[in-house]
């Protein structure tokens, strides 16, 4: 079995690389309007939401507090090079400076910065960094974001439809099936923690039975890419209903952790229902 080729880009709405405002004239009400946008909480409160684009780590940010006053926007992690922050501030002001300056509203900024990993490594504002490249690559790094705003806000309006094909694909009887496939005895298992599996061709497939920690088989399925070995974890949780809910998860690397992957990661939930299909087909007569 080989990983799957390029897949079609996800649906849009809203949001999209062609629409993205250029950075050198970002204002902070339209960076708050982005974060808006991909609100599921309904609340005013601080909170922070963690996507993937591909192997980079999006943080979005609403109402984070502190003394300088309230900040939201994004901050993308590129591994192993940089972070990249777009931020609405509204610095915080005392509503009597607000009436002895003549002022409706507290002074809002809007901030773009990249800062290189690493101990010493300070972070410059876009609008100082000398390298045009670097510039260059931010700027698509930008456009990049507004695409996967995009596909996030098509998935929610249109209530999550790869989560839900995930779910009616990852069922009990057909990770029972792909167990039993795999477990038949015939051949030597490796281990990936408490999963054990085969390797079938460029995919690694390891199964884990149900057991304490989810009501149902859970599942790995991991490729090689850019020199890194990616994984999805196919997992299942108890609901508050006496029923079961889907849980996924994106290994970037072998050697890292899990990270829970979002209703809206589109092109992860492409990728990781294609993935599990093709596994299926392969392995399991009935599917």
């Amino acid at each position: 079995m080989s990983a799957l080729p390029s897949l079609p880009a996800p649906e849009k709405s809203q949001h999209s690389a062609e629409q993205a405002h250029p950075l050198n004239t970002l204002e902070s009400g339209k960076i708050a309007q982005l974060v808006a946008d991909l609100d599921i909480t309904g609340s005013e409160k601080e909170h922070y939401l963690t996507g993937w684009m591909g192997s980079r780590s999006l943080v979005m940010i609403r109402n984070y507090q502190d003394n300088r006053g309230t900040s939201s926007g994004f901050v993308l992690t590129v591994p192993g090079r940089y972070r990249f922050s777009v931020q609405a501030i509204t610095f915080r002001i005392p509503k009597i400076l607000l009436w002895a300056t003549f002022r409706l509203k507290p002074r809002t900024m809007t901030l773009v910065a990249w800062q290189p990993l690493g101990e010493r490594a300070k972070m410059v504002q876009y609008r100082n960094i000398p390298d045009a490249a670097v510039k260059a690559e931010l700027d698509q790094q930008w456009r990049d974001i507004n695409d996967y705003l995009g596909e996030a806000c098509w998935q929610k309006e249109r209530h999550y439809p790869l989560w839900q094909r995930l779910e009616s694909t990852a069922d009990e009887r057909r990770l029972n099936a792909l167990s039993a496939a795999l477990h038949d005895g015939s051949r030597a298992l490796q281990q990936d923690g408490e999963f054990s599996g085969l390797w079938q061709g460029d995919i690694f497939v390891a199964i884990r039975p149900a057991g304490d920690s989810s009501p149902l088989p859970s599942l790995i399925i991991s490729w090689q890419e850019e020199d890194a070995l990616r994984s999805y974890l196919y997992g299942w949780l108890d609901d508050n209903e006496g029923g079961q809910t889907l849980a996924m998860a994106y290994r970037p690397q072998k050697e890292e952790a899990f990270f829970t992957l979002n209703r809206f990661d589109a092109r992860h939930l492409q990728k990781a229902l294609a993935l599990l299909e093709s596994v299926i087909s392969a392995n399991t007569a009935q599917a």
